[in-house]
């Protein structure tokens, strides 16, 4: 079977089962789908050349890449701040997720024990101090393994159109600040805290001490297929951006 049915598969699988929880895991997966797919091939091409790789998904609900890379007989360890919210998913695909407060406590596992950490769509999520956050994925990584981080890039059309015509520094999230705040109220988790340019979290994956950083741009085009031959020109200005340093 080809591995992104795999993933489609798995993904409606995981709706079906938590169609009555308010988290919306088909929202978020019409609305994630294409990213997670991405996420998903550049990380298979990464560990091809790896035999057992080791991968930690911090962050991992909804749990679309935990499930497929276990329903794949890859090592992989979910991370997140409440899996109780989706223990019928964990016991359903015999997930193994554990739970930690990954802005303000030490994720309780070893130092360098992971060839990749995952932490998707999470960055512009955090709160208190995302130095702390960033430098237990670098502690995690084994040497010569990296870190696999998406996230919005503010420096996109969408980014700049919405600042210079709507005086609003955001490019993914359409909620207002108040709105985007209150999610912590509603559903125990922030919203966007900010988003960043793509410059920004290059700069800051290097000064946590990353050695490198590959950054990949994606999106855009099938929603606004007149922005493809720009996109074609200046691929940064796409709306989501992967990065991928390595330790």
């Amino acid at each position: 079977m080809e591995i992104s049915k795999i993933l489609d598969d798995t993904a409606f699988e995981l709706i079906q089962l938590m169609e009555s929880s308010r988290w919306g895991y088909k929202h978020y997966w019409h609305l994630q789908g294409f990213r997670i797919h991405e996420t998903f091939r550049i990380l298979l091409d990464k560990i091809s050349n790896l035999s057992d790789p080791c991968i930690l998904d911090v962050g991992c609900n909804p749990p679309f890449l935990t499930a497929t890379l276990t329903k794949l007989k890859i090592d992989c360890l979910g991370v997140d701040l409440c899996p109780e919210s989706f223990v019928d998913v964990t016991d359903k695909y015999n997930l193994s997720v554990i739970q930690a407060d990954i802005e303000q406590e030490r994720i309780p596992l070893e130092d360098e024990s992971y060839d990749v950490v995952i932490l998707t769509e999470v960055f512009e999520h955090l709160r208190i101090n995302p130095i702390h956050t960033c430098s237990e994925m670098y502690r995690l990584v084994k040497p010569g393994g990296f870190l696999l981080l998406s996230t919005p890039n503010l420096h996109s059309v969408n980014g700049i159109y919405n600042f210079l015509f709507k005086g609003q520094a955001y490019t993914c999230t359409t909620n207002s600040i108040y709105d985007e705040f209150d999610l912590l109220n509603k559903f125990g988790f922030f919203g966007h805290m900010r988003e960043y340019t793509w410059q920004e979290v290059e700069s800051f994956l290097i000064r946590i001490g990353f050695k490198t950083v590959h950054t990949q741009f994606l999106g855009g085009a099938s929603l606004r297929p007149y922005l493809k031959p720009l996109y074609s020109m200046f691929p940064k200005l796409k709306p989501i951006v992967h990065f991928v340093a390595y330790k």
